[in-house]
């Protein structure tokens, strides 16, 4: 259930109520498991709104946009939570690489590009992917943050985009050219 609510604020902010009603679940329900994401205290999810109501205040939450950014090293994050991120994060990335191919808006923007390799490497090697993961995520951060200053975040030109690097070990190994 805590990965369908992550799933749902992926895609819109909400209440406990409007999750309630996207999803199908009792209001309880989700609640319940809500206040247990925010429990958790890792910071994947943030405050957006709190109207007050006769009796009662709603809370409109969102995902935070660089929940996933170097999420899987963030030991503040449980184990378990960080698990269930992990796979929203892919799963919600393939699905806006798809649609954006699909739409052809892949093809709008000069310089689009999705691509993998695999390849069989050592110890020293792996360590320099993860080197090259962490300087990825900190110049992604650091033009995103240029961007910011430069024009309000409901700017008319500002352009949706998804940008993600993965490094795994394989299950198994590959059968590729090592050429």
């Amino acid at each position: 259930m805590r990965r369908r609510i992550l799933s749902a604020l992926v895609v819109e902010a909400g209440s406990a109520e409007s999750l309630s009603l996207r999803l199908g679940e009792s209001l309880s329900y989700i609640s319940y498991h809500l206040n247990r994401v925010l429990d958790e205290g890792c910071g994947v999810i943030e405050l957006v709104s709190a109207d007050q109501r006769p009796g009662s205040e709603e809370r409109t939450y969102t995902l935070k946009g660089d929940v996933f950014a170097g999420m899987t090293s963030n030991s503040d994050i449980p184990a378990s939570l960080r698990s269930a991120l992990t796979g929203l994060s892919l799963g919600e990335f393939l699905a806006v690489v798809n649609a954006s191919i699909e739409s052809e808006a892949f093809e709008l923007q000069d310089h689009s590009v999705f691509e993998w390799s695999a390849a069989r490497v050592d110890r020293e090697a792996w360590l320099e992917f993860c080197e090259a993961s962490m300087q990825f995520r900190e110049r992604v951060k650091a033009a995103t943050d240029r961007c910011q200053a430069r024009r309000p975040a409901n700017s008319e030109e500002l352009q949706s985009v998804v940008i993600g690097i993965a490094a795994v070990q394989t299950p198994g190994p590959l059968h590729i050219d090592e050429g």
